[in-house]
């Protein structure tokens, strides 16, 4: 039986374990790149204004910041959630 067939089988579970904390790692990796290339985006003074005191970088600076930020909160929960890795 293959792990698909049989995910309750104990021979699965290095399996699922390897394919949890690979996802996780990935999903870390996205959220960290997207708060650093955020806070990048922060410290730019340049770019079109929205406002007479905002600009485009600025805003998508702080939606990539809440975007990482949610990917990060989403790692902690998962590894909380399950409490094996």
């Amino acid at each position: 039986m293959t792990a698909v067939e049989a995910p309750s089988d104990p021979a699965c579970r290095p399996i699922r374990l390897v394919t949890r904390l690979v996802d996780r790692f990935v999903l870390a990796l996205i959220a960290s790149a997207t708060i650093v290339g955020s806070v990048l985006l922060l410290g730019v003074d340049a770019g079109p204004a929205l406002g007479s005191s905002v600009s485009l970088i600025e805003v998508l600076g702080y939606f990539g910041l809440a975007t990482g930020t949610v990917l990060s909160l989403r790692v902690v929960a998962g590894v909380i959630r399950d409490g094996e890795t």
